[in-house]
């Protein structure tokens, strides 16, 4: 919800804008100080992701870890490792490669509908703010959940 209001309210934005700077100086200023280029610089750049994305990891690290101790033997393991690192690590640079030369054209059309896609997208995520305050979220998808075919509610939440 404060996401959104900040999208609608300027001075809020500001505020929280100024906020997040001073909260986030010290990293920024560990990154500057990186080498952009480089295996070391690479190197660097992807721990700094790694911190950021390890919330997201944990399942996966934690089933890569759990075939690899089933394995019982050392070189298994770290085979089992070496692709889960792979197989982590293929998508990124596939994306990052493919989006390299269409950030510049990227940045330049989201800054022409800024004027008009930011208070859409703040009106959008304070409706799902208040809907999570108030239960409405919870509703919304029973009765998704509900209209949905029982072979594709079966699929979903197999897993």
């Amino acid at each position: 919800m404060l996401a959104g209001l900040s999208f609608l309210l300027a001075g809020l934005a500001t505020r929280l804008n100024v906020a997040g700077e001073v909260l986030t100086a010290p990293i920024t200023q560990f990154a500057s100080r990186m080498p952009a280029r480089g295996l070391g610089g690479q190197f660097a750049l992807s721990a700094l992701l790694g911190v950021a994305w390890a919330p997201c990891t944990g399942p996966a690290l934690g089933a890569g870890l759990g075939l690899a101790a089933q394995t019982g033997k050392a070189t298994q393991a770290a085979f089992v490792m070496a692709a889960l690192a792979r197989g982590v690590a293929s998508p990124l640079l596939a994306l990052s490669l493919a989006t390299r030369s269409a950030i510049p054209a990227l940045r330049r059309r989201l800054a022409k509908t800024g004027g008009w896609g930011r208070p859409i997208a703040g009106a959008v995520l304070a409706r799902i703010g208040i809907a999570m305050l108030t239960g409405l979220d919870r509703q919304a998808k029973a009765a998704m959940t509900a209209a949905l075919p029982k072979g594709w509610v079966a699929l979903i939440t197999r897993f």
